[in-house]
């Protein structure tokens, strides 16, 4: 069964705007475990003090029960305006999400006698929220507010500390775990920011009880969320920003009090860059924005002379591959394309013991037996998450699928996995011929100068034998795809995918069909069947209401069960996203190491040496 996990992002976290990227990349490392996610906000820093501060010029004294609510109202506006840019930084970086609105959802609270209503949760509409988690793996939800319990639901307020309260009522409402994210890596046995007055040195604290956390104070965690917990025996983690990177945080809960010494604060990794265009380019700003987590040591580019490139890589930019290995990085992501030279530069990577992150799907595919040796001789990391769907979560999903019930095993996948033939096929349905709709595709930016690898069906074909791979269904060099059918659009497939006289819509006059570059594999009795096809799909399919970059893969098992993911399968922010999440996955393997003065075997990330994930 799908795991769930509330994280709350307060104020301290969330500063502003800019920081929404760091709350993407928090929510996108559970998403790519298969996890779902319930994303409570809090207002962005002084955002409430400064609503409060216009109704007070305004409203003057006051106090009756409309005003109240026109306060409550107000207020809530903070977070419901976090809780919406939130959103929409999941879908730009290619993660699909969903509102939810308080007034439906909860939480709830018992309306006062004297119009006051009360400031404690009293229910959550359970199905409403399980409902919007079935259509989005991340539903975000706005802390502080509530509702009070009544036909007319006047907007309510839970008080201070109320965003803590929302996600901890969450939580124990849904069975999940509770994650709240501060802008201090846990509990401490003293404030941090005061050590440089006392010039004592705070502890951090691996594990606090509900007791101790109170008599810490309000400052860090609520009191009233801390109570709460307490009274329904929830756990709740307390973390920082890098705990996306492997640093550990506090957990708060029925057990003793453990501090926990706390090390040396960690170098940042060494990264080299190769390649700074669209992809690489959002890579860059992605690894800069985190000095304390990554040091860019060099960036590899074709022509040091193009215009248009970020001044912060200026002085780091080369053009010899020979630069790059003596700089001693601890880590190379490539976003260049095309096998080779890339696969030679990997390989050389892999073999010098530095780990490696691509989103080169040709080097993957065609290249990997060499690759893998290399990984495995040497013991590091290969990681290729962004090759496959973009920031849709496919070789996790597979990997994941084909290893967590040995009961009931998958048995076949099939997916839209390519961006640029939806947007072809999407022009084509309004009218447009072939080479029409291509030049349109190209002209928004969905389609290559070149795009005959993805009209062909091969960009699909890579994808397939890689996660053929990740399912542990064939092996570099070794077993490998047989392949039933292989071929992409063009005019003979579009017009038997879609006959003459076809009827324009399905049988209930639903909504019409609609063509769609399937690929798929299936286990047969000689083995795993591949086909890429351009196939007429029902309302019914998962793959109907796919547009434009929009990716979905169905994992079909023995008892029939299919499982759908879906995500953004192209683009600059999508791809980086998936990039970013191979480079935390990393950045938590070497913080592991680095704990345990050697790799312990303990391995958050799921990532191993020598194998392509």
């Amino acid at each position: 069964m799908t795991s769930t996990v509330v994280l709350k992002f307060g104020g301290s976290f969330l500063r502003g705007p800019a920081d929404l990227v760091g709350a993407v990349h928090a929510i996108y490392a559970h998403v790519r475990r298969g996890e779902r996610v319930v994303a409570v906000t809090s207002a962005f820093h002084g955002r409430t003090d400064a609503l409060e501060a216009s109704l007070g010029a305004l409203a003057g004294p006051g106090g009756d029960a409309s005003l109240r609510r026109v306060r409550a109202a107000l207020l809530a506006t903070g977070e419901a305006e976090t809780a919406s840019l939130l959103v929409a930084a999941l879908e730009r970086s290619g993660v699909h999400a969903r509102l939810a609105e308080v007034r439906r959802v909860g939480p709830f609270v018992a309306p006062g006698a004297d119009g006051v209503a009360s400031e404690e949760p009293t229910r959550l509409d359970r199905a409403e929220l399980l409902g919007l988690l079935d259509e989005a793996s991340v539903v975000v939800l706005p802390g502080f507010a509530a509702v009070e319990d009544t036909p007319e639901r006047a907007p309510a307020l839970l008080g201070r500390g109320g965003s803590d309260l929302t996600a901890v009522f969450v939580a124990h409402a849904l069975g999940a775990r509770c994650t709240l994210v501060k802008d201090v890596d846990g509990l401490y046995t003293a404030d941090p920011a005061a050590r440089a007055v006392t010039r004592r040195v705070p502890r951090r604290l691996a594990c606090v009880s509900f007791r101790d956390a109170l008599g810490l104070g309000g400052e860090i965690l609520q009191p009233r969320a801390i109570r709460f917990a307490e009274a329904h025996r929830q756990d709740v983690d307390v973390v920082g920003p890098r705990h996306v990177a492997g640093v550990r945080g506090t957990r708060v809960g029925p057990r003793p009090t453990i501090e926990r010494s706390e090390p040396a604060r960690p170098r940042p990794l060494r990264v080299a860059l190769l390649g700074l265009g669209t992809v690489g380019s959002r890579v860059f700003a992605e690894l800069q924005a985190r000095p304390d987590l990554f040091e860019v040591t060099h960036v590899l580019v074709r022509d040091l002379e193009r215009s248009g490139r970020p001044e912060a890589a200026r002085p780091l930019l080369t053009d010899d591959w020979s630069d790059v290995l003596p700089a001693r990085p601890d880590l190379v992501v490539e976003a260049t394309g095309g096998v080779e030279p890339a696969a030679a530069w990997l390989r050389e990577a892999l073999g010098a013991g530095v780990h490696v992150v691509t989103a080169n799907k040709a080097a993957l595919a065609k290249a990997s037996p060499p690759l893998e040796n290399a990984a495995a001789y040497a013991g590091t990391v290969l990681l290729g998450s962004a090759a496959v769907g973009g920031a849709l979560p496919a070789l996790e999903a597979v990997r994941r699928a084909a290893h967590a019930d040995a009961h009931d095993p998958i048995v076949g996948f099939e997916g839209v996995l390519n961006g640029t033939t939806n947007a072809v096929l999407d022009e084509i349905e309004r009218g447009a011929t072939l080479a029409e709709a291509v030049a349109t595709a190209q002209a928004l930016g969905l389609a290559e100068s070149d795009p005959q690898d993805d009209l062909d069906g091969t960009d699909v074909a890579h994808k397939l034998e890689l996660l053929a791979r990740a399912a542990g269904w064939t092996r570099a060099g070794e077993t490998r795809l047989r392949w039933l059918h292989r071929r992409g659009i063009d005019k003979d497939t579009l017009r038997q995918a879609r006959p003459a006289g076809a009827p324009d819509g399905d049988p209930d006059g639903n909504a019409e069909p609609r063509l769609r570059l399937v690929g798929s594999v299936h286990l047969s009795d000689v083995g795993p069947v591949a086909s890429v096809t351009l196939r007429s799909v029902s309302v019914s399919s998962p793959f109907h209401a796919l547009s434009g970059p929009e990716n979905a893969l169905s994992l079909e098992r023995a008892s029939g069960r299919v499982d759908v993911v879906r995500g953004t399968g192209a683009g600059a922010w999508p791809t980086a996203t998936a990039v970013m999440g191979d480079v935390f996955a990393v950045a938590r393997r070497v913080a592991v190491a680095r704990r345990e003065g050697v790799d312990s075997g303990e391995d958050p990330s799921g990532v191993h040496g020598g194998e392509v994930r």
